[in-house]
């Protein structure tokens, strides 16, 4: 009976172990984008918009206008949640129209990003 109540007390430890070890790897709210995807207008001549392409935990940022790239910077980004927080450290960019965090959404073929839509332009992106 001992031996029993031994095996029993093992087996439960090993289930808990296993779960803490599933749960701490599994983060199922943390979401990774790759791929371009776009809301510059090509209706309008010349275009004007941003371009977010996502690798891994990487994002550059593209803002175009009047057919003009404005800045590109690169930094890191997360989504959790529901929020994405993107990061950038270019002290050659005063005005970052992508730092912080924004309400986050990803639809078939597009992200929305604060309400505005950007498109996939590729067909990697995910």
């Amino acid at each position: 009976m001992k031996k029993v109540i031994i095996i029993v007390a093992i087996l439960i430890a090993v289930v808990i172990a296993g779960a803490v070890v599933v749960s701490i790897l599994i983060q199922p709210d943390e979401i990774r984008l790759s791929g371009t995807y776009s809301n510059e207008t090509k209706d309008l001549d010349p275009p004007t918009g941003s371009t977010l392409v996502f690798d891994e935990e990487k994002v550059v940022a593209t803002y175009k206008s009047a057919g003009i790239i404005a800045y590109t910077v690169t930094g890191t980004y997360t989504i959790e949640e529901g929020i994405l927080t993107m990061t950038f450290n270019d002290p050659n960019v005063e005005i970052n129209l992508f730092e912080g965090r924004f309400t986050f959404e990803k639809g078939e073929g597009y992200i929305l990003i604060d309400g505005i839509r950007y498109y996939s332009v590729n067909s990697n992106a995910e």
